[in-house]
Parts: structure tokens; sequence; C-alpha cells
């Protein structure tokens, strides 16, 4: 998806445009700045910082996931063995997932429903 099509500013279908190849190429350049903990470098290096950062435990339920299925009585990785997540619905039945697809899909109709509330379109 083109960055302006999943900001709400131009219409599905459109050719890729400048504007778009900027925004995709600032991201990449700010995701390439991330350290392992999500923070762009030049702010967790900078000595200005050090003492600044706090610790909150917070639980990651998809490593969770991961850790208790490694951590299973006789599990055991196949050679090239991949672990792969999918999120379940509210009923927690695998028949009755939702995919994180659809999940985002929702959250960016949102958004956009809010930029048009907010700019005065319909």
């Amino acid at each position: 998806m083109r960055p302006t099509e999943y900001l709400g500013i131009s219409e599905p279908g459109e050719e890729w445009s400048t504007v778009d190849r900027g925004l995709a190429e600032g991201l990449l350049e700010l995701e390439a700045s991330l350290n392992s903990l999500g923070i762009p470098q030049w702010i967790a290096t900078d000595e200005a910082n050090d003492g600044m950062f706090e610790v909150e435990p917070v639980i990651d339920y998809a490593q969770a996931a991961i850790d208790r299925h490694r951590s299973a009585d006789g599990y055991k990785p196949e050679p090239g063995e991949t672990l792969r997540l999918r999120l379940l619905g509210a009923s927690d039945d695998p028949a009755d997932e939702e995919p994180l697809e659809r999940i985002l899909r929702e959250k960016r109709e949102a958004l956009a429903a809010s930029n048009d509330e907010a700019s005065g379109e319909k």
C-alpha cells in the first residue's frame, strides 16, 4: 500500500508519487536507525540521555506464547523450523480466528475516517 493511501490522502489504485517514495524511503531510514528496543540509535547512544531511561516491565503475550511452546516437555524443533503466531478471536478458538490483517485494515479505516472528520470531509 502506498503511504499516501494508508494516510487517507490519496485514492486506491493511483500510481506511486514522489511523496509516496519519499515517505517510504524515510520510513526505511528510520527503521534502519532503530536499536533492538525500537529506539533510534542517535537517542539511545547520546551521552546526554545517560540515566534518562527507566525500565518498565511489560508482558509481550506473543513472545510468551512462543516461550511456552518452546518450554513444553519433549519439544525439539525440526531442522529449519520457524514458529509463527496466529492472533485468535475473542473465543480463543482457532475456528473463530480474526487475522491480524483484518484488524489492521479496520484500524486504518478508522484512522482514515477520523482524518476525514477532522478535515471536514465526508
